[in-house]
């Protein structure tokens, strides 16, 4: 299309090459056996966002002419930073999850090297006895 940003013929295919391998990640991420849920629903959730990403970015970049539509140009472009804003946060929320999920294994690990040591400890004092 004549005044767009980028051409067609380069933006479209590679952006459904790139939603090709953002669904494939998808589903690996929904099946990957041993992800806790919580970990698994945000990141469902931002690939699910990078889905709907993709094509806007392929619309903004190559198939309006922001000279032509000058708000429609605004708006497929405010969508695509606020979704990748909200992108962004659930990355962040991610990486806070993480940090919860590592705390709380930590915690178990101590809990259960403390019951460990002290059940080595009762079983050397009863073999001094």
């Amino acid at each position: 299309m004549e005044g767009t940003l980028l051409p067609a013929w380069l933006v479209v295919p590679a952006c459904a090459l790139l939603m090709l391998l953002v669904a494939f990640h998808l589903m690996r991420v929904a099946q990957k056996p041993g992800t806790p849920p919580s970990r698994r629903r945000i990141r469902i959730a931002n690939t699910m966002l990078l889905l709907a990403i993709v094509p806007l970015l392929a619309i903004g970049l190559s198939l309006i002419n922001p000279d032509e539509q000058p708000r429609r140009m605004a708006f497929v472009w405010t969508t695509t930073i606020a979704l990748l804003g909200m992108s962004i946060g659930l990355a962040c929320l991610d990486i806070l999850n993480t940090v919860r999920i590592f705390h709380r294994r930590r915690s178990r690990l101590r809990r259960h090297l403390r019951a460990l040591q002290e059940d080595s400890t009762v079983g050397q004092e009863a073999a001094h006895e």
